[in-house]
């Protein structure tokens, strides 16, 4: 009944577009009317902070307004975020979500000193209403301001003002009055007997010194910690997956754990310890295997893992593994693995303070193998033209059959405009040859005609363009390359309404 109501609507969505295209007067393309279209004009980017902390996430509010002051709805805004520190850092960048004329995101990659610099466009998905627009604006993170200030003002006026008052006034003083008196009446008499006597008295003393320094060294032996072992996992970007453990030492009667680890979703993903379970879980083979546990969950967009457990009638007194994290790459680079947030319990209710050792997971290319696959285009016969590219960035461009091979192994890269993008997840090969980690085929996989303007989601911005280009010529809007943008083009792109990239379901 739900598949009929949902057939329903689209059928109804498509003759609504297909009169507004009737009405509509045929444009020929984008780059048409962009020369005569007013320009947007980002009248202020807002942060909620003018300095933030490491690892504090960054709120930011762009306003898109006309010549007149109006705000302009339905933009599609971009923010490339250039750090500008000690090691700079390659562009990240991140959508907008629309508010009527403000777009509000947020950036959490905060983990390096320095000033961030926000460089944002916006744009008209359908390009009728306005010609893009783009402005910049910079924020700081972290300290970047004590080493610079600190070493300058310290040494040059401790040097100086000690260094000329002492030794002038000292040396003139002393060896004057000491030497004629001294020399002729004591020398014979007092050298023999003093240094002697003095030397060997004083110089012991030194010996308390070192044996007060090493005291600082065990408090640490003592103390709580929660760790990653190993501390810095490297992973070959065709591996299908690697794991790290988190760690308790120095515990006396650890009971319950709470904690909140964040990870970079662009360089890694946790794989599912329970694929049985609605959601992605973390492996809970430790300590808490037997207690009670309260939560456990991997926020797989936002790159959050929350897990909760307590003991039943039992405590940890020594080193002891609590969880396991099954890594599987994503892209080339370092994700760091921070403990945001913890909590530990002993049996009365207390809570025990503990160091933290965060962890780092670098992704690096180490693939000899070849991936190869197929392709097909929604609604045509042809599929030439859709570019691969491989873990190692070696690109490709299929021909008419759509088959490809390229070398650096998974994860793959699809992409043809008009289109869903697609991606070969690391272990798809071995999943379609049904657990053969040899394997190098990823199969095949249908590309979902209909994103217009290539923000890898079918909505109403692309229906709307393909309704205006009704009995048109447009090569973009015509889906299946009949050479007439009609019916057919708009029931491909209505049936995928609502469906987002990248596709995964390979066969």
């Amino acid at each position: 009944m739900q598949h009929l109501k949902q057939k329903w609507f689209l059928y109804n969505l498509v003759a609504v577009l297909t009169v507004l295209a009737v009405v509509t007067p045929v444009q020929t393309s984008f780059a048409q009317q962009e020369d005569t279209l007013p320009a947007c004009e980002i009248s202020s980017i807002i942060f909620n902070h003018t300095h933030y902390s490491l690892y504090e996430t960054i709120h930011v509010t762009v306003r898109v307004v006309d010549s007149q002051g109006t705000p302009f709805g339905g933009a599609v805004v971009r923010a490339d975020v250039t750090k500008d520190a000690v090691q700079a850092s390659a562009a990240e960048g991140f959508g907008l979500v629309d508010r009527v004329g403000e777009y509000d995101g947020v950036y959490t990659y905060t983990g390096i000193n320095g000033q961030y610099i926000f460089d944002v466009t916006a744009s008209d998905p359908t390009g009728t209403y306005f010609s893009a627009c783009s402005a910049s604006e910079a924020v700081l993170v972290g300290d970047i301001s004590t080493d610079p200030t600190g070493e300058p003002t310290d040494e040059p006026t401790t040097e100086p003002t000690t260094e000329p008052t002492t030794e002038p006034t000292t040396e003139p003083t002393t060896e004057p009055t000491t030497e004629p008196t001294t020399e002729p009446t004591t020398e014979p008499t007092t050298e023999p007997t003093t240094e002697p006597t003095t030397e060997p008295t004083t110089e012991p003393t030194p010996t308390t010194e070192p044996t007060i320094e090493p005291t600082p060294t065990t408090p640490p032996s003592d103390t709580p910690t929660l760790a990653f072992e190993p501390a810095d996992l490297s992973l070959d970007s065709c591996t299908a997956e690697e794991s790290m453990v988190l760690t308790v030492d120095g515990m006396t009667d650890l009971v319950g754990l709470e904690l909140e680890i964040m990870y970079d979703t662009s360089v890694v993903q946790v794989a599912d310890a329970d694929p049985d379970k609605p959601g992605v879980q973390i492996n809970n083979n430790g300590a808490f295997a037997n207690g009670f546990e309260v939560e456990n969950e991997v926020n797989t967009s936002s790159g959050i893992i929350n897990f909760t457990a307590t003991l039943l009638g039992d405590q940890i007194s020594s080193k002891a593994n609590v969880i396991t994290i099954d890594w599987v790459p994503q892209s080339l680079g370092t994700s760091q693995v921070r403990i945001n947030n913890f909590a530990l319990s002993d049996p009365n209710g207390n809570p025990i303070t503990a160091e933290l050792d965060n962890g780092n997971v670098t992704v690096s290319v180490n693939c000899a193998s070849t991936i190869s696959g197929s392709v097909a285009l929604e609604g045509q016969d042809d599929y030439s033209g859709v570019t691969i590219v491989g873990s190692t960035g070696d690109e490709m461009v299929t021909g008419a059959d759509g088959s490809f091979s390229v070398t650096g192994g998974e994860p793959v890269m699809i992409k043809k405009a008009g289109y869903l993008s697609a991606r070969a997840e690391v272990g798809t090969a071995a999943q379609i040859a049904g657990g053969d980690v040899s394997a190098t085929n990823v199969g095949h996989i249908i590309l979902l005609a209909g994103d217009i303007n290539g923000d890898d989601i079918i909505n109403i911005l692309d229906l709307a363009y393909v309704a205006s280009k009704y009995q048109g010529t447009d090569e973009l809007a015509d889906l299946n390359d009949d050479g007439t943008v009609n019916i057919f083009d708009l029931s491909l792109a209505a049936g995928n309404y609502n469906t987002q990239g990248p596709l995964v379901a390979w066969q």
